[in-house]
């Protein structure tokens, strides 16, 4: 299935939320429109239909996800809030509450790295907004990949 987004008006916060596939944006020119004639660019999403959909298309399986901390209790929440902390522990984000944020988000998709973020949340909704607000940022914001980044790098 696919979508177009006008950028203009919307981030596609909710589409990249639900695991939707951004490939890219149009070229600004519509099918039917006359020569010349531009048209807003759109965010392309894609969301699979089909859970064989690779198989179908003769596409290769991406390769394992590994687990985040090997050993008797690398299921345990500890283990993978600790690791989450590690990573994105500390990220200067211009406030206490937005940094530890990245660590929430990313010790919930470390429970369930192959799920959707609104199942690895578990139907937690104050987690579930509270990541969408941290992706869904202007570009002036502190908030930016980098940021969340930094503490991960320089541990490096």
């Amino acid at each position: 299935m696919e979508t177009f987004v006008d950028r203009r008006r919307h981030a596609g916060t909710s589409f990249k939320a639900a695991n939707w596939i951004h490939v890219g944006r149009t070229a600004g020119r519509g099918r039917c429109a006359p020569t010349g004639t531009t048209v807003p660019v759109k965010a392309v999403f894609l969301y699979p239909l089909r859970h064989d959909w690779r198989r179908q298309l003769g596409v290769p399986a991406p390769p394992p996800v590994p687990d985040l901390a090997a050993g008797p209790d690398r299921d345990s929440w500890a283990r993978r809030d600790s690791w989450a902390r590690r990573e994105f522990g500390g990220a200067p984000l211009g406030d206490v509450r937005w940094s530890r944020r990245p660590v929430q988000c990313a010790a919930a998709m470390a429970a369930a790295p192959r799920a959707s973020f609104v199942s690895a949340a578990q139907s937690n909704g104050a987690l579930m907004k509270a990541c969408c607000r941290m992706i869904d940022q202007p570009a002036e914001a502190a908030i930016t990949p980098a940021s969340i980044l930094a503490p991960c790098r320089a541990c490096r």
